[in-house]
């Protein structure tokens, strides 16, 4: 009789594989997943509920403005713009909630109520019409109450002051009891461009020195590198820990803080996670150049950010210039579909082979300086967006547009009246009032507004390279006699006939001040839509009256392909 039977056999070894599964459990044995991963290299399939209905298409949502004033702005055209999105083959939007409207004060908290009835608003319509929507959180800039420039303390104070914590916590807590009421909930996203740890590096000494203490530096690094390895890694001489602060950008010491921040990002995603559950983070696929004394030059990648904690999805921002010179280089479809692959592909491997949610995919860039950046041929672009479809599918769940319809800069705080005077400073007496779900402002002769636009708002005007004049614009929505307006911007004053309903469109010089007023000199007329921009970002989609564009059709072509297979 034979001792071993086939059955006998196939007992044995699953009692084997038994002993090895908990032998690895208990002793920390590297698992085929650890090895994969030391390797760069990563097949597992990650067990996740993003994109379960197949491959996730989406639009970012400004309606006819642009992130930084989107809630104070009108809505009237939120039930034709979600039917829109819907017919160009998106399944979803993407909104972007700025913490400060959301959440005005921190100490004591306080919260716009009318914020948050708009994203209620706004989830009940985008359901209508079957779209889901998912939302950046925590998003740096907006007018609220803006007279105050240092908002970007807030995002920075979080990672070490005990009431900004708090504050966040009740914020994030506040927004998911909101949002999960709504069916057409997908998912949520921190960013690392919100949270301003990356410039520390780029500022002075002192700053360096203040950060150091604060976020807690120093005691990291006692308990992540050794003095002696720190400075024959980086030819510093240092004698204690308590002589080393934040490093300079072009120090090579700077990997050590560029992990350090990585590390304080996890462990801020990480807590908002136990309040916001599954909340992700757009991670940051910029490789940063370390020089040394030697000339030896590394590139750090932010790695440890990959897998974002326990979200069961990475998000990530991907524009064309990712991985190229940077030197004004136009490239062709194909050089720009092989990057593309290239950096996703990167990403997957490294991730835990989590699924990955390109929520903004930017194909093309207009910002003012940066023009230096690598664009794609103009002539072919149609020809890289009809076939990017492959790689997306290939290393992503789902993408976003970040720009679906063209906005204007717009420095102006309640610019269609939504919230009626609020902002406004009334000169005579205006009034203000709604024509259906339109807000606007009745001037008659002798009366006005004033908007006071605070040191904050004039980064957009910081730099003679970025702009050198700005647009005024305005609607009149009702006129029946012959009128004229004065307008001010700063100390030059123009005016303007009109005797019918118009747009009113002046340019005006760069200045120090730029404070609004607006003035009716005779007759009476309605107002709407108040701008004062430096320029208009342009996503190639829809221009800012919602005209189409060269590449809306190449966007549907896109959505249709990915929509046609829907395995990730």
């Amino acid at each position: 009789m034979r001792l071993f039977s086939p059955f006998r056999k196939t007992k044995y070894w699953v009692v084997f594989a038994v002993i090895v599964i908990l032998f690895v459990a208990v002793y920390k044995v590297p698992t085929v997943r650890d090895i994969w991963h030391k390797f760069g290299i990563n097949r597992m399939t990650y067990a996740s509920s993003f994109g379960q209905d197949g491959y996730v298409k989406s639009a970012t949502y400004f309606a006819d403005e642009w992130p930084v004033n989107f809630w104070n702005s009108d809505t009237d055209t939120l039930h034709s713009d979600m039917k829109k999105i819907r017919s160009d083959g998106f399944d979803s939007i993407i909104l972007v909630v700025p913490w400060r409207e959301f959440q005005p004060t921190i100490d004591p908290v306080s919260y716009n109520e009318y914020a948050f009835n708009k994203l209620k608003m706004i989830m009940q319509v985008a359901a209508a019409e079957q779209l889901g929507v998912y939302l950046r959180i925590g998003y740096t800039w907006d007018f609220f109450n803006d007279s105050d420039d240092a908002i970007e303390k807030r995002f920075i104070n979080v990672f070490w002051d005990e009431v900004t914590q708090n504050a966040w916590k009740q914020y994030v807590s506040e927004l998911y009891n909101c949002v999960k009421k709504h069916d057409n909930f997908k998912g949520a996203f921190l960013t690392w461009e919100d949270f301003p740890l990356m410039g520390i590096v780029y500022g002075d000494e002192d700053l360096r020195k203040q950060y150091a203490e604060k976020l807690g530096y120093r005691i990291w690094l006692k308990d992540n590198c050794s003095l002696q390895d720190y400075n024959s890694k980086f030819f510093t001489n240092h004698k204690t820990y308590d002589d080393i602060f934040i490093p300079k950008s072009t120090e090579p010491s700077v990997k050590e803080y560029y992990r350090f921040s990585d590390h304080l990002q996890m462990s801020l995603l990480e807590q908002t996670q136990n309040i916001f559950p599954n909340i992700s983070m757009e991670v940051r696929l910029d490789e940063d150049l370390i020089v040394y004394p030697d000339k030896k030059e590394e590139w750090f990648r932010h790695t440890q950010t990959y897998p974002c904690g326990k979200a069961d999805y990475t998000a990530v921002m991907y524009g064309i210039p990712m991985g190229f010179v940077n030197n004004g280089e136009k490239v062709t479809a194909e050089q720009a579909l092989k990057k593309t692959g290239e950096i996703l592909y990167k990403l997957k491997t490294q991730n835990e082979g989590k699924p990955i949610y390109v929520e903004q995919f930017l194909f093309a860039d207009n910002t003012p300086g940066f023009s230096h950046n690598a664009q794609v041929k103009e002539n072919e672009l149609s020809l890289y967006l009809q076939n990017v479809d492959d790689v997306l599918r290939l290393c992503s769940a789902g993408y976003g547009i970040w720009t679906y319809k063209n906005y204007r800069v717009n420095l102006i705080y309640n610019p269609g009246f939504y919230l009626s005077q609020q902002g406004w400073e009334g000169i005579g007496s205006p009034e203000y009032k709604r024509i259906a779900d339109n807000g606007v402002c009745v001037l008659k002769a002798g009366s006005g507004l004033k908007q006071i636009l605070p040191a904050s708002r004039m980064y957009h005007f910081a730099d003679e390279t970025y702009i050198s004049s700005c647009v005024f614009s305005m609607d009149v929505v009702d006129c029946h006699e012959k009128s004229s307006v004065a307008v001010t911007v700063g100390s030059v004053t123009k005016v303007v006939d009109f005797s019918a309903a118009t747009r009113v469109e002046i340019q005006f010089p760069k200045q120090d001040n730029m404070d609004v007023q607006i003035k009716a000199v005779t007759g009476e007329f309605c107002i709407d839509n108040v701008r004062l921009f430096s320029y208009v970002q342009n996503g190639n989609l829809y221009d800012e009256f919602g005209h189409e564009l060269k590449h809306a059709e190449d966007i549907r072509i896109l959505n249709r392909k990915l929509s046609h297979n829907q395995k990730r």
